[in-house]
């Protein structure tokens, strides 16, 4: 297969062109996709202003439909964005009625730093209050290794954070807790987002023009600030 591409009408989001080779028996099948550049796009509206990402993927994705479910799932599709390098493993089930959909993914990555980060945060593939908290609480920085979990059948944005694990280590970034807070920066160390907790260790930063080393932190519920 050569320049396909994907489109959701109702989230106005393009994916493509790529190319592929599939295989398809019954209601089974799988999409191995070759190591070529793909254009993640999302408009505000079908009039939109398109915002997108470009980045190389390859791997196998299976599929398999049953009475009740879609299920999606693959072993490893490799994403390349820059210096920007992901894995995704595991499995997400699409319920064919109103029911949630289920997940059991895990992301592996290296080297986000600052302008991919926020370029994909605009396509809106992170939750929304998550993105907000990220958007006002995160500056500069690059997350030199990263790992993210999430698993389970969430029914809404909040609850899909509430199921997220993220752990990451970052490099000279910069944090905004609240307004009146001192802005912490040139940050380096390790953060842990799970059960809607953001703890942080702090081997080196600076704030208020101090230096300050080995210090722990922690934010209880990022989503309620």
């Amino acid at each position: 297969l050569r320049d396909i591409e994907f489109r959701s009408a109702s989230h106005h989001l393009r994916m493509g062109p790529f190319n592929a080779s599939l295989n398809a028996h019954g209601k089974n099948g799988s999409i191995n996709l070759k190591a070529a550049p793909i254009r993640l796009e999302q408009r505000n509206g079908p009039q939109g202003n398109a915002r997108g990402a470009q980045f190389a993927a390859a791997g196998i994705l299976r599929w398999r439909r049953s009475e009740d479910e879609l299920l999606l799932a693959t072993d490893g599709l490799s994403f390349v964005d820059g210096e920007l390098r992901m894995q995704l493993e595991g499995a997400l089930g699409i319920a064919q009625s109103q029911a949630p959909a289920t997940f059991d993914l895990a992301v592996h990555g290296v080297g986000l730093d600052e302008r991919s980060f926020k370029r994909y945060l605009a396509l809106g593939l992170i939750p929304a209050p998550l993105t907000a908290w990220f958007e006002r609480s995160i500056g500069s920085g690059r997350l030199s290794r990263f790992d993210a979990q999430i698993k389970g059948s969430p029914r809404s944005a909040v609850e899909i954070v509430n199921l997220l694990h993220l752990e990451a280590s970052f490099e000279n970034a910069t944090l905004l807790y609240l307004d009146q807070w001192p802005k912490l920066t040139a940050m380096n160390g390790q953060f842990t987002l799970k059960d809607n907790q953001f703890s942080f260790n702090i081997d080196s930063a600076r704030v208020s023009g101090a230096q300050i080393r080995s210090t722990r932190g922690q934010i209880a519920d990022v989503l309620s600030h």
